[in-house]
């Protein structure tokens, strides 16, 4: 690497097409292809930050020279499915508080009503600032498998894996490629600032407004909002994850544009990477 010269990210563009059809060990087990195999902290589009050079050569030399570790990660002679499934790999950013490591999916409640008398400890807990992944991804499954788009069995294996660094990778371990697919490109665009997206979807946040709530606009995914039908159906998902909101859309109204404007500004709380994981 020399970021200085103008192909001195040449080699590490070289190094992610090679691991990008290579299934590997990750630090936890699990398999995947891509560089982020190698550290979690790698991207397959943009070179690490300079200063994290001396770590992460630090950290991949010692992962080199524990055999016995590489020969346990392999778990070799344990049964597997032999299928290699699209996942979604996000952390928090900046000074967003960290996610959730372990979700229990069953036990996970639906959103309240956001009355005035909670105490200010539930109102943050229900109606975070910062949209709360593993809601997000319990609405998208739920407005798929409504839609028929993901089977019983993919939408009750929905699952959060820890990852270093403070990585969660999320998929449908029961799934197939095509469920995983669709829930995995529908999961990036909700948890990413709006564009140019259809619909948008409002939620209430406890952003310090007494006694009422302040309002948060999401984008819906591009999937779900190919028409009105489709777009409801995740509102009625998100709205029972994330707390009562509106529905607008974006392209002949003026509040709509206004709402998209307000979803498109809202701050990258959350860092979202598609990877590939065989089973």
């Amino acid at each position: 690497m020399a970021p200085e010269l103008e192909r001195g990210v040449a080699d590490y563009r070289r190094f992610v097409r090679r691991h990008a059809h290579l299934l590997a060990p990750c630090e936890d087990g699990s398999i995947e292809s891509g560089v982020s195999h190698v550290h979690p902290e790698l991207s397959p589009f943009v070179p690490p930050p300079a200063e994290d050079f001396p770590v992460l050569n630090a950290s991949a030399l010692a992962r080199a020279a524990d055999r016995d570790a590489v020969r346990e990660r392999w778990r070799i002679g344990e049964p597997y499915r032999a299928v290699e499934l699209p996942a979604l790999l996000v952390r928090s950013r900046g000074s967003a508080p960290p996610l959730t490591a372990r979700v229990d999916v069953g036990g996970l409640a639906a959103a309240p009503r956001p009355r005035w008398w909670l105490l200010p400890g539930a109102r943050r807990r229900h109606f975070p600032v910062v949209l709360p992944l593993e809601r997000a991804a319990r609405a998208v499954a739920d407005a798929l498998h409504a839609l028929g788009e993901l089977g019983g069995e993919a939408h009750a294996s929905l699952d959060w894996q820890p990852r270093a660094g403070g990585y969660v990778r999320c998929l449908l371990p029961a799934g197939d490629e095509r469920e995983n697919a669709a829930f995995v490109a529908a999961l990036e665009d909700a948890v990413a600032p709006a564009s140019d997206h259809r619909y948008v979807v409002s939620r209430p946040v406890a952003d310090g407004s007494w006694p009422g709530y302040g309002r948060a606009w999401h984008p819906v995914p591009a999937a779900l909002g190919r028409n009105r039908e489709r777009a409801a159906e995740y509102r009625a998902a998100f709205t029972r994850w994330l707390g009562p909101g509106e529905l607008r859309y974006t392209p002949t109204s003026e509040s709509g544009r206004s709402a998209l404007a307000q979803a498109a500004g809202a701050p990258e709380t959350l860092e979202a990477q598609p990877r590939r994981l065989w089973l």
